[in-house]
C-alpha cells in the first residue's frame, strides 16, 4: 500500500466575488469534507500507479451505517416511483419543482451533511448507494 504523504490541501475554489454568506456556505461545506490520510486507489491511478491490493477488500459498513442507509434508500425509491416521471423529463428537459422539492423534504440534497448543520449525516458510502 502506497503511505505517500499527502501535499496540504490548497483551495481551488476562488471565493473573493463570493457574498459572505456563499462564502460561508462554501467554507462550512469544505470544512465537512472527510479527510483521509493516505491518498485514494483513484488518486493514485491518475497519478500513473496501480496497487491492486487496494481495490480489495472493498470497504464494508457497520450494521447501524447499512440500516441507516437502508432507511434513506427506502425513503428514496418511494419518492422517485410516486414523483418522478422520468420520461416526461426527458421530454421537457426540466425537472418539476415539486419533485425537487419532494427530494429536498427527504433530505436527499444533505445526504452527508452532518445532521446539526441540517443533514442526514450519512457516510460516504450511503452516498455511494444513493447514487447508484
Amino acid at each position: 500500500m502506497n503511505t505517500t504523504p499527502q501535499e496540504p490541501e490548497v483551495a481551488h475554489i476562488d471565493t473573493s466575488k463570493m457574498s459572505a454568506g456563499q462564502r460561508a456556505a462554501m467554507e462550512l461545506t469544505e470544512a465537512a469534507r472527510e479527510r483521509t490520510k493516505e491518498s485514494s486507489f483513484v488518486a493514485e491511478l491518475f497519478m500513473g500507479r496501480f496497487d491492486r491490493a487496494r481495490l480489495l477488500p472493498f470497504p464494508g459498513q457497520s450494521t447501524e451505517d447499512h440500516d441507516q442507509g437502508d432507511a434513506f434508500l427506502e425513503r428514496l425509491d418511494k419518492t422517485l416511483h410516486e414523483q418522478v416521471d422520468p420520461d416526461a423529463i426527458d421530454r421537457t428537459g426540466e425537472i418539476p419543482d415539486q419533485v425537487i422539492a419532494s427530494l429536498a423534504s427527504i433530505g436527499a440534497f444533505g445526504i452527508k451533511v452532518p445532521a446539526q448543520y441540517g443533514g442526514l449525516g450519512l457516510s460516504q458510502t450511503n452516498y455511494c448507494r444513493a447514487a447508484m
